[in-house]
């Protein structure tokens, strides 16, 4: 299983969001929890970002995401498919199409999904419905790929090639780590302005419908 980072727990900016958390209504709330954590992907930096709801005793969110999630208008790029449910936990992925599909139908990308059943003759829908498949067990190892890592990051981590860990960000990168360093940053801004608009008064709601360029990151 490939362990991915949010990047939000070692960062202040979540403090912010906790800070709201008593202030929104429910939907608000849900609302800015998906903005938040899939802000990324949203505005067109990463091709997909897996979300994980958890039923607490404190806030039940696998129930706020059931009831709201038909009212969640989302930037029309951005699609779920819901993974797998537990009683405790719902892994949600958010993707966006076009980004996501040209991602995975990389010739380098598609030979090593390959070993794992996929297929380019598949379409992206039928890929994600075998990436569900996958999931019923555990988290594959080339959910990596579907979430934007570059194949030598996953086949580094999975030890089939002699490069060693250089970098530990929203994943483990391996061989220079210079390129990977930048897109973190971008993912980091990113998600300190969507935090910022929350916490300044925007409603989550609203902007979790903005096409992807009213708040692009440069």
């Amino acid at each position: 299983m490939i362990l991915l980072n949010s990047g939000l727990a070692q960062d202040d900016s979540i403090n912010k969001f906790k800070c709201i958390e008593d202030f929104c209504n429910e939907k608000s709330y849900i609302a800015a929890k998906v903005l938040i954590n899939i802000s990324p992907t949203l505005y067109g930096i990463k091709p997909a970002t897996l979300l994980t709801f958890c039923r607490r005793r404190e806030r039940d969110c696998i129930g706020l995401w059931d009831r709201y999630k038909k009212e969640l208008v989302l930037d029309k790029s951005i699609k779920y498919i819901e993974l797998r449910r537990t009683p405790r936990n719902l892994m949600v992925f958010f993707y966006n199409q076009a980004f996501l599909h040209k991602q995975v139908f990389n010739k380098k990308n598609l030979k090593f999904l390959a070993r794992f059943g996929y297929s380019e003759n598949q379409t992206l829908d039928e890929m994600l419905t075998h990436l569900k498949s996958r999931y019923l067990d555990s988290c594959p190892h080339e959910i990596g790929i579907f979430l934007g890592m570059p194949l030598k990051d996953v086949l580094g981590y999975l030890k089939l090639i002699p490069l060693r860990c250089s970098y530990s960000g929203y994943w483990k990168v391996f061989g220079k780590p210079e390129k990977q360093k930048l897109l973190f940053e971008k993912f980091r801004t990113t998600t300190h302005r969507v935090i910022n608009l929350i916490c300044s008064g925007e409603d989550p709601i609203r902007i979790l419908g903005k096409p992807m360029k009213y708040y692009a990151v440069n």
